[in-house]
């Protein structure tokens, strides 16, 4: 791909390509093709570091809910696959396991989907507990790519993250 010069630093692109799927579009994917989606993603994800010049191994995958809000994610594992989902700054919002089973995956999707919903109405479950919590009253009890309720925080994760070297 041919682009202005301005876009670029050490002749690689400085913007970060992503490709979009409406959630209802990446879960019939999921549920027709999930045995071989995961290396179809992988075929596209290549195609457009090479098209863009990328240097990053990003996923580059993101997906919308009904709201508009975009979500990053990624599919991996075997023999069953797993969708997990992030938001933009990396907080777990939920993962579903997809299995062979046509109606527990569905279910396991539609698990995910509600959990995007309430990410976009100001609320989050608790990576330690899965309580619904209000994403503005615990957006500080973070460690790696998960988010805790007072309780889960207090009782175990401060002290962990306290430990960490971050260097």
């Amino acid at each position: 791909m041919n682009y202005p010069d301005i876009f670029k630093r050490n002749n690689h692109s400085i913007f970060v390509p992503m490709i979009s799927f409406h959630y209802r579009d990446l879960f019939k994917l999921i549920l027709e093709n999930g045995e071989n989606l995961d290396k179809d993603l992988e075929i596209l994800r290549k195609e457009m570091k090479i098209a863009t010049n990328q240097q990053y191994d990003d996923s580059h995958f993101v997906v919308s809910n009904i709201y508009g809000d975009i979500f990053r994610f990624m599919i991996i594992g075997k023999p069953y696959s797993c969708l997990s989902i992030w938001n933009m700054t990396d907080f777990g919002i939920g993962k579903a396991i997809i299995t062979n089973n046509r109606e527990e995956a569905e279910k396991n999707l539609n698990d995910v989907k509600k959990r995007m919903e309430i990410y976009t109405e100001g609320k989050i479950h608790c990576s330690g507990c899965d309580s619904i919590e209000d994403y503005n009253h615990i957006k500080s009890h973070r460690w790696f790519a998960g988010i805790y309720c007072d309780s889960c925080w207090e009782t175990k994760y401060k002290a962990i993250e306290a430990k960490e070297n971050y260097s």
